[in-house]
């Protein structure tokens, strides 16, 4: 199978078209354009049909290819780009993108150890709400923010290098689960949770040494195949990806943050006496 970026209005949120010249998606979407009519405009560099008048936001996409993976998301794309839901959430990105992924991030954070305080934890006295807002401020002004830095850098390196799809997917997540996640993980989730809950730096880098590679085995399980999916997807989209992955995986962490270690629980009975 053949093919062709062919620059032209957006299709289902992104700013150009990838086009499988040898199927006949698009002509069945659109069956007033007949396949010889697709490649008769490829030559001008255009392609308008009618109804993407009203089309959504256009998001920008990262150079280079992407039919290998692009084209298998094309349905679940279809579906979810005409959802209301997803219509406002792109008019509020396009308005304020920082602003949306922060609120969205801080509602995931915030959710997740409310869930993992309810199912996993149940403690005898009630739900912690400081707890909480700690959460929901760490997704608030550290996650969402980072991340869309990280996500922007990270395609500024690797887009002008010109990698075929797949190539390109897999240096990204490589740097992504290598080079970035253990670091964010150690020093702005484990040690800062500790210090915000009054604990000391101390103790946060004692919990790093006993937890960190065992969650970064589950992070590898769960976050090696999302971001191939994520590097795939334009790049304001990232970030409410990965916060609907966090669903489940903050709570995890959540889980896994505010469970006692021996070191810990000596450290405080230490202290009471």
């Amino acid at each position: 199978m053949s093919c062709t970026i062919l620059p032209g209005r957006a299709l289902l949120g992104v700013s150009s078209t990838t086009m499988c010249t040898n199927t006949s998606r698009f002509t069945r979407s659109y069956p007033h354009t007949s396949s010889s009519w697709c490649n008769s405009r490829k030559s001008a560099g255009k392609l308008q049909p009618t109804n993407l008048r009203h089309a959504p936001k256009r998001l920008s996409r990262p150079a280079g290819p992407r039919c290998e993976l692009g084209a298998g998301l094309e349905g679940v794309a279809a579906v979810v780009s005409s959802s209301p839901v997803f219509q406002a959430y792109t008019h509020s990105l396009e308005a304020h993108p920082l602003v949306t992924k922060c609120a969205t991030s801080g509602t995931v954070f915030t959710v997740s150890d409310l869930v993992a305080q309810l199912t996993f934890e149940r403690s005898s006295g009630g739900v912690d709400g400081a707890r909480i807002a700690r959460f929901g401020l760490f997704g608030l002004v550290v996650h969402a923010p980072l991340f869309a830095f990280f996500f922007k850098t990270l395609d500024g390196l690797i887009d002008p290098l010109q990698l075929p799809g797949l190539e390109s997917v897999g240096v990204k997540v490589a740097i992504d689960q290598l080079l970035w996640t253990p670091p964010f993980l150690a020093f702005l989730f484990y040690v800062q949770t500790a210090v915000l809950q009054g604990k000391g730096s101390s103790q946060g880098v004692e919990k790093v040494r006993q937890v960190l590679v065992p969650t970064l085995k589950v992070n590898w399980r769960i976050w090696v195949p999302a971001n191939v999916v994520n590097y795939t997807l334009p790049a304001d989209l990232r970030i409410l990806w990965i916060n609907l992955i966090s669903l489940g995986f903050v709570v995890y962490l959540s889980t896994v943050a505010n469970t006692e270690t021996p070191s810990s629980q000596s450290s405080s009975s230490d202290t009471s006496s």
